[in-house]
C-alpha cells in the first residue's frame, strides 16, 4: 500500500486560499483547531494512519500519536494550500506522517545523546553496598504502592531512567515523579512513626 493508492480519489470542494505570509515556515508552529469541514475529512480518511503505521511495520499503540499528528497537519495544509490539490490527499497525508515521524526519531536520538552525556559526566557510584540499598529501597516502597506505583517501581527495578518509565506506559515524566514522590513521602512517614513508637 504505497502512499495510500488503494484510497478513493479526492473530492473535497476546493476552497479560496487564504493568504499566508511568505518565507519558511515556523520550526513549531501554534496548532489551530480544525474547522467542521475538516474533522469530517479527516474521519473520513482516517484509515491513512493505520495504513501508514502497518507498512512501516510500527506498533500502533506507540507510534498512533506521531503519525495523527502528521496526519492532522496534512488535513489541515490540503484545505488551506490550493496548490496541493493537484496530488491525491493520500500523498500529502504520507509524506506528512513520515516527516512526524522523522521528526520524532531525531528528537529521541537527541534525548538519548543528551542522557549519555549526563549518565557519563555523572556515573553511578561504584560502592556496592549504595547500589543494593537503593534497590532495597524499591522493594519496601513496593510493598507500599499501588497498582499503578508497582508497576513504575518494576521499571526502576529493572533500570529504566524516569524518562524510558514515561515513555514505555505513555505517561508524563512528571507524572512518574510525581507518583514515585508521593510513595517516597508515605514509606519515610512511615519509617519516621515507627521510629517514634521504639
Amino acid at each position: 500500500m504505497e502512499n495510500g493508492k488503494n484510497f478513493p480519489p479526492d473530492t473535497i470542494p476546493r476552497i479560496e486560499e487564504e493568504k499566508r505570509e511568505t518565507g519558511p515556515p515556523p520550526e513549531a508552529p501554534v496548532p489551530v483547531p480544525l474547522t467542521e469541514a475538516q474533522r469530517r475529512f479527516s474521519a473520513q480518511y482516517h484509515a491513512l494512519i493505520y495504513g501508514f503505521l502497518l507498512e512501516k511495520k510500527l506498533e500502533i499503540r506507540e507510534y498512533y500519536d506521531i503519525a495523527a499528528i502528521g496526519y492532522l497537519h496534512a488535513v489541515q495544509r490540503y484545505f488551506t494550500e490550493k496548490s496541493l490539490h493537484r496530488y491525491r490527499f493520500s500523498t500529502i497525508a504520507w509524506r506528512s506522517m513520515n516527516s512526524s515521524l522523522n521528526t520524532f526519531r531525531r528528537q529521541e536520538q537527541r534525548r538519548q545523546s543528551h542522557e549519555f552525556s549526563y549518565q557519563a559526566a555523572h556515573p553511578p557510584p561504584d560502592d556496592a553496598f549504595d547500589a543494593l540499598r537503593a534497590r532495597l529501597l524499591l522493594h519496601d516502597l513496593f510493598l507500599l504502592a499501588d497498582e499503578e506505583q508497582a508497576l513504575l517501581i518494576r521499571h526502576r527495578l529493572h533500570g529504566c531512567s524516569l524518562t524510558e518509565t514515561a515513555r514505555v506506559e505513555g505517561m508524563s515524566v512528571k507524572r512518574v515523579r510525581h507518583r514515585l514522590k508521593a510513595l517516597y513521602r508515605a514509606y519515610f512517614a512511615q519509617k519516621e512513626t515507627k521510629q517514634k513508637e521504639l
